[in-house]
């Protein structure tokens, strides 16, 4: 035995109904705004870190350049350092031999000298 169920019933029934779904659509018509809202701010966020990356790839790429053109000047620095050092040793050899020259000279005047002095001795 099926109870019937009068038309006002039904109409209170449905009202209710449409009543609830209403409230649920606006709950999830809510829920949808807050996730564009989200969405929304996420994209601005990732745009920012975006720009920021460029940033840090742009002023990486200036030090490196930078960097590049201070490793060529020290290059040079280590090359001219280099052949200072060659000169260096050249100066101090010619050096040495200019030392060994003079010394000789000395020791050949000093004996020339000795030996002079001596022979005036005995021509007195």
């Amino acid at each position: 035995m099926e109870e019937e169920v009068s038309v006002y019933e039904q109409v209170d029934h449905l009202q209710h109904y449409v009543g609830q779904t209403h409230d649920v659509l606006t709950q999830h018509e809510q829920r949808i705004q807050q996730l564009e809202n989200d969405v929304h701010e996420l994209l601005e966020t990732i745009h920012k870190l975006l720009d920021g990356q460029k940033e840090e790839k742009d002023s990486m790429k200036r030090k490196l350049a930078e960097f590049e053109g201070l490793q060529g000047k020290v290059k040079e620095v280590v090359h001219t350092a280099t052949e200072s050092g060659r000169m260096v040793n050249t100066l101090e050899k010619r050096m040495d031999n200019v030392k060994k020259d003079a010394f000789s000279s000395v020791v050949i005047s000093v004996i020339a000298f000795s030996f002079l002095v001596i022979l005036s001795l005995f021509l007195r």
